[in-house]
């Protein structure tokens, strides 16, 4: 769990913002912390570490071009039925389905069939709600959502088949060669120095929440140990086995008259 304002101000001062954050890095920034929060059940595989968040946010800093907030990629439909067109591979069979499902979100998710794959989950994590991606392909674009589908994917293995666990665990932390999660390009290593200086501030924002939980925890109620009174009711049997027992002589002379 992260404390937000810790977080805010990390990022702020980190040598990536330089002072200050737009209102849209803000709100994206808030979907980010909202879905590590407090995001549906099913969106981790295992345990999640300060790395996992720090090499997210890395990968959303490079994938949205540092505006931190869940972008539609950049291009017209001419470029996009060029790129994605009849691309079956991606699921795109219908006419148009290369410009209408170009890439959107803090990872840019493209293709019908990607659009569908992740449709069908944030129905199951958000039933009732209008998330069908597919029909609709710009909500994408929400923060809430598209950081759904960017830490699922990232946690799942569902963008290339590889996922955070195979590169942060325990003490493995190869922030790298993670960038097969997203895609095996060259910028390996830009990416990884993004994680590296986002690190600190996702710990500071860790032990700060921590911190908290402890300052508000309540005050342990005093023991009261004063010793009171009581009262405990008899037969006249128990009493008068009492007396004989507190009485051993009186028990042996029974015993010895055969009474």
């Amino acid at each position: 769990m992260l404390d937000p304002k810790t977080l805010f101000d990390g990022l702020r001062n980190s040598e990536l913002l330089h002072g200050s954050m737009t209102q849209k890095q803000v709100d994206g920034v808030n979907g980010i912390i909202w879905a590590w929060n407090e995001g549906p059940k099913g969106m981790w595989t295992g345990p999640v570490y300060d790395a996992d968040l720090a090499y997210i946010l890395a990968t959303i800093w490079h994938e949205t071009a540092r505006q931190l907030y869940p972008i539609h990629e950049y291009g017209g439909t001419a470029y996009f039925t060029r790129m994605y067109e009849h691309r079956r591979d991606l699921g795109n069979t219908q006419p148009g389905d290369g410009a209408r499902y170009c890439g959107r979100g803090y990872v840019q998710i493209t293709g019908r069939a990607n659009y569908h794959k992740f449709s069908q989950l944030l129905k199951q994590f958000f039933p009732g709600e209008d998330v069908d991606i597919e029909a609709n392909p710009d909500l994408a674009l929400k923060p809430k959502l598209s950081a759904v589908i960017a830490l699922y994917g990232m946690s799942h293995g569902t963008f290339t088949g590889r996922s955070l666990s195979n590169y942060i665990h325990g003490g493995v932390c190869d922030f790298v060669g993670a960038r097969r999660i997203i895609n095996p390009d060259n910028n390996g290593r830009k990416i990884a120095g993004y994680a590296n200086i986002f690190l600190p501030v996702v710990k500071a924002a860790t032990a700060a929440y921590s911190q908290s939980q402890v300052q508000s925890a309540p005050e342990p109620k005093p023991v009261d140990d004063t010793v009171k009174p009581f009262t405990v009711h008899l037969s006249d049997e128990a009493i008068a086995k009492y007396h004989e027992l507190s009485n051993p002589d009186a028990v042996i002379e029974k015993a010895l008259l055969g009474n």
